[in-house]
C-alpha cells in the first residue's frame, strides 16, 4: 500500500532528521534538500520507508508566471476585439433625426458611431454587415407585460402583495420570441393588473436563455430590479 502527502519543510538543514514512527504509517522521514522546496512523498510498506521527489522552485515559478500572463492575454484579446459595422441601414436614433442611409459601428458590445454613409469612417479590419434594406432603431421598453406565463396574481383576493412574478415565470415561454421580433427588449412583467394589488413585478432583459437568473436586471446593490 502507497500513501501520499505534499507538504513543505523550511528548517534550517541541520534541524531536520528522523522523528518518531506515525502510528500504522511507517517511520517519517524529512528530505535532506534545499529550504523552500516542496517535496512530494510516498510510503511504500515494502520498503519501510518514505520515498522523496522534490519539485524544483522553477516549476513554481513557472506556473506562477503562467498564471500572470494568462489573464493579460485574455484582457488583451477583449479589448482588441474587432470592431462590427452595418451598412446601408435605415437607422432610427435616440435622438436627431432618422437616417435613411446610414452606418452604425459597435466594438465591445457598445456603439461607437452612427451617421450617414460617407460621413462615417469604417475602422480598419472591422466586420461589415450589408443591412440594406433594414432598420435599426433602440430597443422597445415595454412597460405593462405579462409575457411568460405568469398569471394568476388576480385570481383569489384583491390584494396580493406577496405574490412575486419571480416565482412563476417560465422563460422559455413562446412570447419571449415574439416580443424580441417586434423589438421589445426590456419589459415589465407583472403577475396581474385587474385589481389594487396583485403582486412583485419583475424588470427583465430579453436576452435568450434558459433560466430566470439569463434574464434578470440587477441593481448597483446587487438587488433584483422589480416593483409593485
Amino acid at each position: 500500500m502507497v500513501r501520499t502527502e505534499t507538504r513543505q519543510d523550511r528548517r534550517p538543514l541541520a534541524t531536520r532528521g528522523n522523528r518518531a514512527s506515525r502510528a500504522g504509517r511507517g517511520p517519517t522521514r524529512d528530505p535532506a534538500d534545499d529550504p523552500g522546496i516542496q517535496n512530494h512523498q510516498s510510503y511504500s510498506a515494502s520498503a519501510g520507508d518514505w520515498v522523496t521527489i522534490p519539485v524544483p522552485p522553477m516549476n513554481r515559478n513557472l506556473r506562477t508566471l503562467t498564471l500572470l500572463v494568462l489573464p493579460a492575454c485574455v484582457s488583451l484579446a477583449l479589448a482588441q476585439s474587432p470592431p462590427i459595422a452595418y451598412t446601408g441601414a435605415h437607422i432610427i436614433p435616440i435622438a436627431g433625426a432618422e437616417i435613411p442611409d446610414g452606418v452604425l459601428v459597435i466594438q465591445n458590445g457598445k456603439i461607437v458611431t452612427v451617421g450617414a454613409t460617407g460621413a462615417v469612417n469604417i475602422p480598419a479590419g472591422a466586420r461589415v454587415v450589408d443591412a440594406k434594406s433594414k432598420v435599426i432603431m433602440p430597443g422597445i421598453v415595454d412597460s405593462h407585460s405579462h409575457i411568460g406565463e405568469p398569471e394568476g396574481g388576480d385570481a383569489s383576493s384583491p390584494i396580493q402583495p406577496d405574490v412575486r412574478v419571480l416565482d412563476s415565470i417560465n422563460v422559455r415561454d413562446a412570447h419571449f420570441d415574439k416580443a424580441r421580433a417586434g423589438g421589445v427588449t426590456t419589459a415589465n412583467v407583472m403577475p396581474g393588473s385587474g385589481h389594487l394589488s396583485s403582486g412583485q413585478t419583475l424588470y427583465l432583459k430579453l436576452r435568450k436563455g434558459n433560466t430566470i437568473e439569463d434574464l434578470l436586471i440587477k441593481l448597483p446593490d446587487g438587488s433584483i430590479a422589480g416593483g409593485l
